[in-house]
């Protein structure tokens, strides 16, 4: 690996290595020696956790019966498929790895969607619980922090998958208005709070609640948007920068013979790569809150 190593040893966007060769070999290490075990807990986790859901829970009004009997025993068949295939046929779930996670991320977003949404609490802590748990939400992080792909590709399954979830935003939110009043002055509340810590964060404007503000919106739809793409992509592709950079920095120190000044060189990289991703998430959320209020229109 001599030689590999330039004054920039990866993309700062895209975390590629300069060296295609190199990044493939580090990928491919690391799916080997780390993600295949990370796998195999996720695969395990969502098998159970799936199985619980669908003899525990009731189906939506909304979702057909068919729909309900047949979305999570495909799930299930698919997590325990990539299990027999990471312990029986490991070198051919390693090249198909990736076609495998982008499809089970997917399909857990859109079965949750379809099946998992509970109505907020009535209080607002009870409200936050429920919109991060109970929601699209939880399983974005889950998944997509635990089944992780190469940054690049990250992104693009992340948000594919978080498209899919705000799909079914907007008729879960009319089938919560219509439990009464005390759901909307919940999320009113969360959503209130939101705007205040964002603006304190950042300065912008007075640091004052944004309750008031929010009475004449729909603050539901608002939070969940808000909560679905911060929480559920903002954070997530943040933690997997931060991660893979730092991965990415361990590999060229334990593979490659480098002289004082290129580790000098990777490490400032590597210092550079955490700031910068929380930099990016703060401003991120800021500028999808404020775009969110800015069009979210009156409820009627």
């Amino acid at each position: 690996m001599e030689g590999r190593v330039r004054d920039d040893p990866w993309d700062s966007v895209s975390l590629a290595f300069t060296n295609p060769q190199l990044d493939d070999e580090f990928w491919r290490h690391r799916v080997v020696q780390t993600l295949c075990r990370y796998d195999l807990m996720i695969y395990l986790y969502g098998v159970l956790h799936w199985a619980s859901l669908f003899l525990t829970l009731r189906p939506p009004p909304d979702t057909p019966v068919y729909v309900w009997v047949l979305a999570y025993p495909v799930l299930m068949f698919l997590e325990l498929a990539a299990v027999c295939s990471s312990f029986h046929r490991l070198k051919q779930y390693v090249e198909w790895r990736t076609c495998i996670v982008a499809v089970i991320r997917v399909c857990a977003i859109l079965v949750t969607s379809i099946t998992l949404y509970a109505p907020p609490g009535k209080t607002p802590l009870a409200a936050m619980a429920r919109l991060l748990s109970q929601t699209p939400v939880a399983a974005s992080v889950i998944f997509g922090c635990g089944l992780q792909l190469p940054f690049r590709l990250h992104v693009a399954v992340q948000f594919l998958s978080c498209t899919v979830a705000m799909l079914f935003v907007p008729s879960y939110v009319k089938a919560w208005e219509l439990q009464g009043e005390a759901l909307a002055g919940a999320c009113r509340s969360v959503g209130g709070t939101v705007d205040w810590a964002l603006r304190a964060l950042v300065w912008v404007g007075p640091a004052e609640a944004g309750e008031e503000g929010l009475r004449d919106r729909c603050s539901c739809c608002l939070v969940m948007y808000f909560l679905q793409w911060v929480v559920g992509f903002v954070a997530p592709s943040a933690f997997i920068y931060c991660v893979e950079s730092y991965s990415r920095k361990d590999y060229i120190f334990e593979h490659g013979r480098l002289t004082r000044k290129e580790r000098r060189t990777v490490r400032r990289a590597w210092r550079r790569a955490v700031p910068s991703a929380m930099l990016c998430a703060v401003i991120g959320a800021v500028t999808l809150w404020e775009l969110l209020k800015a069009t979210s229109m009156p409820a009627s």
